[in-house]
């Protein structure tokens, strides 16, 4: 068992909300159960510094709030601030992995809105009297699988028979939430019901072995578990051990160790007898942790989960654009829709996707391996690609419709022209005697069908010749 000095945990649910963004920030100000979040992050650059802030302004993507205590009862939140929940894990049927239950509290309760219709609601967690590393591990585990798990919740005094299974303990306090933001879904549910969930982790450990191998392997397992959300059953593969190629292991110093994943972040610090060191770890870089790395966190999930609406947004243009034009329904729906992308992809581009955020260097490698991980470079460009191909129809739909028309244009204008003709030299073959005048209608019509046959075969023709040189492009 290794001994757990201190740790926080934050657990973080994204969501889409669908209300306009400046509408949804003026109905959280008007329910009085939210104050700004004031916390500002250190030694970032000035405009990343304002990227999300109390306040909305020009340079602002997003807002954070934070829950007041009597938000908290007006908005059904389960917990006051100085009440412990206890989390309940039992009938799993598993003899290796017992039943158990932990205290904890929720110390604040965020919300970030972002103008690209994400939000995240951020619960502050700490496990009451934990002990060790491996009961914060399980718990972390229930928690992250809460909609899965055999996991219940209660207020603490009450019967364990009244605990709510999982997210259901929270279940009024989001359907509170709903009507102000319009909030469409979990990204991470299902039949209506939070499946999953991401952790960011600060532990504290007492002491580490102290034998370089064993720390290593230490340290590894520690990171991959806390990372991802597993519990002490999941054994890591041999490449995770090597730290130094770990993809998802980053250090800066000798004794503070983070690992990052798709599925959430860990930093595990080790303290040492030098009781600066100590100070350092417990009261500055917690504070670092909690409003600069965290704040860098937010800021890159952030655009995680707004490629991930866009993607969806491309994934519900109907299938049959990628067959005949001509056959397209709703042409004008699927036109609009497509051209919705386009400004996305744009805004995402100067909005929302940042790639410099400080002059720090370790925040900047922090940043850099979320990035990374995230893999946020690759899926911008590759909804960026198929979001121009997409637009590349539309100009090839637009494209026919201006041919089209000058085309018609042309033939009417020659037809206009080909009768003008004709009746100036009617007057003309009246006048040199050359008409025909004992049958002049026989005469008029057949003059008109030969010229009508020869204008509908010069239009067949130079139709095919354009719609043969769009189809080369």
């Amino acid at each position: 068992m290794v001994a757990l000095h201190d740790h926080f945990v934050k657990l973080v649910i994204p969501f889409e909300y669908s209300k306009e963004y400046f509408e949804a920030i003026s109905a959280i100000r008007a329910s009085q159960c939210w104050e700004p979040n004031t916390r500002i992050p250190r030694d970032m650059f000035l405009h990343i510094k304002h990227l999300i802030s109390s306040e909305t302004s020009n340079n602002s993507i997003g807002v954070s709030y934070v829950l007041t205590a009597a938000g908290r009862s007006t908005c059904n939140f389960p917990l006051f601030k100085d009440q412990a929940g206890v989390l309940l894990k039992k009938g799993s049927g598993d003899p290796e992995i017992p039943d158990f239950e932990i205290k904890f509290t929720v110390s604040e309760v965020f919300l970030f809105l972002f103008e690209t219709q994400v939000g995240f609601i951020i619960l502050d967690i700490k496990y009451v009297e934990p002990g060790s590393l491996e009961v914060v591990e399980m718990a972390n585990h229930q928690l992250k699988k809460i909609g899965l798990s055999r996991s219940f919740i209660c207020r603490n005094g009450e019967k364990p028979e009244k605990a709510k299974k999982g997210i259901g303990f929270f279940d009024r306090f989001f359907e509170s939430l709903k009507p102000l933001v319009s909030l469409v879904s979990f990204f991470e549910e299902q039949d209506r019901m939070l499946r999953h969930h991401y952790l960011f982790s600060y532990l504290i450990l007492d002491h580490v072995p102290e034998v370089e191998t064993e720390r290593n392997n230490f340290i590894a397992e520690t990171l991959f578990r806390f990372r991802n959300g597993f519990h002490a059953h999941y054994h890591p593969s041999k490449k995770e051990y090597d730290l130094e190629h770990n993809s998802q292991f980053l250090s800066f110093v000798h004794n503070v160790f983070w690992g990052v994943s798709q599925e959430g972040v860990a930093c595990v610090a080790c303290l040492t007898d030098d009781s600066r060191q100590t100070h350092f770890l417990t009261h500055i870089f917690n504070y670092n942790i909690e409003n600069s790395y965290f704040y860098l966190y937010m800021l890159a999930m952030a655009q995680r989960f707004s490629l991930l609406i866009i993607a969806k947004k491309t994934a519900d243009i109907p299938p049959e654009i990628r067959g005949s034009i001509d056959e397209l329904k709703n042409k004008k729906e699927i036109i609009c829709a497509i051209d919705a992308l386009r400004q996305d992809i744009v805004l995402y581009g100067l909005r929302i996707n940042y790639s410099q955020v400080s002059y720090n260097f370790h925040y900047t490698l922090f940043y850099e391996k979320l990035r990374e991980v995230f893999r946020l470079d690759y899926q911008h460009t590759e909804l960026d690609t198929e979001v121009k191909n997409l637009g590349a129809l539309i100009d090839i739909i637009e494209q026919k419709k201006r041919i089209n028309f000058e085309l018609n244009a042309a033939v009417a204008l020659l037809v206009f022209a080909v009768i003008s003709v004709l009746s100036d030299g009617l007057s003309f073959f009246q006048f040199m005697n050359l008409f025909d005048t004992d049958r002049p209608l026989l005469s008029l019509t057949g003059l008109i069908l030969v010229v009508v046959i020869v204008l509908m075969l010069f239009r067949f023709f130079l139709k095919k010749d354009v719609l043969f040189n769009i189809r080369k492009r």
